[in-house]
């Protein structure tokens, strides 16, 4: 056991650990992206089984070596049974709990796929097959521990690695080969350059909340991208909206950025709010966030950012979601200077 199961256990019980001690600072980092990814959210979790799991493999056998020293010293031939049966169904029952809690991600991170998962899996799988073998095959023949250590440990080194870099080439090569299509959502075409030459831009067509045709007279404009970056849980629902033109036209209609966070836990809104407030990336550009006036918006409060003093096209605004009546937080970039009026109606649509 100390040769061979042991090692293991304390590595993967270190591996849990370590997970568990960077949940705090990934919080701390970006609690809106930590909260809105079901990947993020679940880890923790699947982590915690998977420690369960490991203490109910290891706990039989300081048990049983407790027992078996007593017996020993007490004068007895045959050591006492491992009793290991119930803490196995134990362990089986934590890992399979910490299996299901990759379902959540496959569901609603758009991000993750199955195919990637099971081909990852795959891999693993295959090395585990020949390094076992291989393993198997020196202690056959009699080679010594730690000559079969060294040639074994070897051998799952350049096996993973060469596993991984025949499926690296070979999604390369499927996305090389393979005739370029687009989905519903996307659509892609040259686009003509001032200098003449041509620009491949490839547009997403994703719904938004908020267009530039909503605000202004820009109509029918072939070339605009509208992306929308979704991800959520049942803590917050995160979304960043874009409408952006190609950089190599001049004189191109107005573009649009902006971020919705809908709260749907409560104790998050603070934590969520004063991340946008106290962005200490905001202070390489000496950039601020100064009170503004949340009536115009329709909204609950307001801020706008300058930018060493002086005011930019930038807004972090708090309401509700007309919908759900959920809190918002709403941090919004336009690439003009917006009047009353489009400010009105750009709060009206994210607000009421």
């Amino acid at each position: 056991m100390r040769k061979t199961l042991y090692p293991g256990w304390i590595l993967l019980i270190f591996l849990c650990c370590m997970q568990f001690f960077q949940v705090p600072s990934r919080i701390t980092r970006d609690p809106v992206d930590f909260f809105s990814s079901p990947l993020n959210t679940m880890l923790p979790l699947l982590y915690l089984f998977l420690l369960l799991a490991i203490i109910a493999e290891m706990l039989p056998y300081f048990l049983w070596k407790k027992r078996s020293e007593e017996a020993v010293a007490a004068g007895a031939v045959i050591l006492p049974d491992s009793g290991a049966g119930r803490s196995r169904i134990l362990s089986m029952a934590a890992l399979l709990l910490s299996l299901l809690c990759l379902i959540p991600v496959f569901l609603f991170q758009p991000d993750v796929t199955v195919f990637g998962v099971l081909l990852t899996l795959a891999v693993v799988a295959i090395a585990a097959f020949f390094i076992n073998g291989i393993r198997h095959h020196l202690q056959v023949t009699g080679t010594s521990r730690r000559k079969n250590m060294t040639i074994t440990g070897a051998s799952a080194f350049f096996l993973t690695a060469g596993l991984l870099a025949a499926v690296t080439l070979f999604i390369l090569g499927f996305a090389i080969l393979d005739e370029p299509h687009a989905s519903e959502t996307e659509r892609s075409e040259w686009v003509p350059a001032p200098d003449g030459s041509l620009y491949y831009w490839n547009m997403q067509q994703d719904e938004l909340l908020l267009t530039a045709e909503d605000l202004t007279d820009t109509r029918d404009y072939p070339y605009y991208s509208y992306e929308n970056h979704h991800q959520a849980t049942p803590l917050l629902a995160y979304s960043e909206m874009s409408q952006m033109t190609p950089p190599v036209q001049k004189d191109s209609p107005p573009e649009l950025k902006y971020e919705v966070i809908d709260v749907k836990w409560d104790a998050l809104y603070e934590m969520c709010l004063s991340h946008y407030l106290d962005d200490e990336r905001m202070s390489d550009l000496e950039q601020t966030w100064q009170t503004a006036d949340a009536e115009d918006w329709g909204c609950s409060s307001a801020w706008r950012r300058f930018s060493r003093n002086e005011p930019d096209s930038t807004w972090l605004l708090t309401g509700h979601d007309p919908q759900s009546g959920r809190q918002r937080i709403v941090k919004i970039t336009f690439c003009w200077e917006p009047t009353e009026v489009q400010i009105a109606q750009a709060g009206e649509t994210l607000f009421s």
